[in-house]
């Protein structure tokens, strides 16, 4: 259902994908917040148990002192997931000297999210190495979000990335 997705004002064109146990619908998306049309993708599995890794947030270079927005990362639907993965990558700089923190934020409607962090956890920190980090935590929010920092004061941090691995 349109109402499913936070800020979704209709669904048009629907092109169905389907590799059991998952259905892939691709179609455009309208929002109630702003002009235009994205592409949007819906995917539903069709027995349990299932396991689906998808990106949720990728930037080329993250400069220091610097955090990402909530509008840089999707929502993350929830409602019919038991387990939930985050994984966390970034090459840091020869000189870096703190660690890119990872946020969680949650949501009961995808729309309004916490200022206040469910979660948080920091990647490992080898200055001059790409860093990749996985944080498990049981699903009991509805939607999530999240937002990368870089903390560092000099150094800025490239290839972040951050993939979610959903399962039920």
């Amino acid at each position: 259902m349109r109402e499913r997705n936070p800020d979704a004002s209709a669904f048009s064109e629907v092109h169905a994908l389907i590799e059991p146990p998952f259905i892939y619908a691709f179609h455009t998306l309208r929002y109630i917040s702003k002009p235009g049309e994205d592409l949007g993708v819906q995917i539903f599995a069709t027995a349990t148990p299932f396991r689906i890794d998808m990106p949720v947030l990728s930037r080329a270079t993250l400069g220091p002192k610097t955090t990402t927005s909530l509008v840089d990362c999707p929502p993350v639907c929830l409602s019919t997931v038991k387990r939930c993965a985050l994984t966390a990558q970034c090459a840091y700089g020869q000189k870096a000297a703190k660690p890119v923190r990872i946020h969680v934020r949650s949501s009961y409607d995808g729309a309004d999210y916490d200022t206040a962090d469910l979660w948080h956890f920091d990647n490992e920190l080898q200055p001059g190495a790409l860093c990749r980090k996985t944080f498990e935590f049981d699903a009991k929010v509805r939607f999530i979000k999240v937002l990368v920092e870089n903390a560092d004061k000099a150094e800025q941090v490239s290839e972040v990335k951050v993939n979610v691995t959903l399962g039920g």
